[in-house]
């Protein structure tokens, strides 16, 4: 059993956190906002306020002191997104090195990868432009982390579902939408919280896996399924646009792993 901080208990550290505990692992988990806290503590985990700031220490030392650190720290939406996300990684290693994390898990984004109109695998990570402001900034996050004195291994997460990230919900929210074409890239949440505890529990460092469940239908036939199960109107899609498929071969073959839920 191991000791794992979880750096940022939200919509899937959260979950990640009590399943680490049943699992029993030793967890600490972080929180920005202090409200948050006595929700970690009924996972069972150890609760933090920390705050990644650019050129700033974050507080809360003793939650870096861990063997291994899971680091869920999506990229904010604002026009300085880049040079802020790298700020706050330097930041962030300092504090794991200075912990002693021998082992981190980094939770990415499959937008690091270019709409390359074909199947992309983790050996496409550098090839063209992402899309995305976010995808750009959290490829050179990759690549910084990759640097620092600790073992490292990149899960990128495909389009996140589940619970009350329901499509369904878009329909509602969205008269039309862009990119009939385009296969779907996603993953449940459930998911998600298997495959990062299976990677703890067998210790799998080293390796760089896009995380995506089964199956890419086209936008346009998936949202029209939705629509039906939800007995609404499916979204007009208004125009094409640039697409690719995520490959999770590696994944399910080197954790002989099967998706539990998602598109087919």
């Amino acid at each position: 059993m191991k000791t794992v901080s979880v750096l940022g208990c939200g919509w899937f550290g959260m979950p990640l956190a009590r399943r680490l505990v049943a699992d029993g692992h030793t967890v600490l988990g972080s929180t920005t906002d202090p409200a948050k806290l006595p929700e970690i503590c009924k996972t069972g985990a150890r609760p933090f306020t920390v705050r990644i700031e650019p050129e700033r220490p974050p507080g809360a030392g003793e939650f870096f002191r861990s063997g291994v650190a899971v680091v869920n720290f999506p990229p904010e939406r604002r026009d300085d997104i880049a040079p802020r996300l790298a700020g706050q990684t330097e930041t962030l290693i300092r504090a794991l090195e200075a912990g002693g994390a021998e082992f981190v898990i980094f939770i990415s984004s499959t937008s690091v990868y270019a709409d390359l109109g074909r199947v992309v695998t983790e050996d496409d990570f550098l090839e063209g432009t992402p899309s995305k402001q976010s995808g750009i900034a959290l490829r050179a996050m990759e690549q910084t982390l990759a640097t620092a004195d600790f073992d490292l291994t990149v899960l990128r997460f495909a389009g996140l579902i589940g619970y009350d990230r329901d499509p369904r919900r878009f329909l509602k929210k969205r008269a039309a939408a862009n990119r009939p074409d385009a296969p779907v890239n996603l993953i449940h949440r459930d998911d998600c919280v298997e495959i990062t505890a299976r990677i703890i529990k067998d210790d799998i460092r080293g390796e760089t896996f896009n995380a995506v469940c089964d199956g890419h239908p086209l936008r346009s036939e998936f949202y029209r399924r939705e629509a039906e199960a939800a007995g609404t109107e499916a979204p007009a899609f208004e125009k094409a646009g640039n697409w690719k498929i995520i490959s999770g071969e590696k994944l399910k073959k080197a954790l002989n792993y099967r998706y539990q839920k998602g598109p087919v």
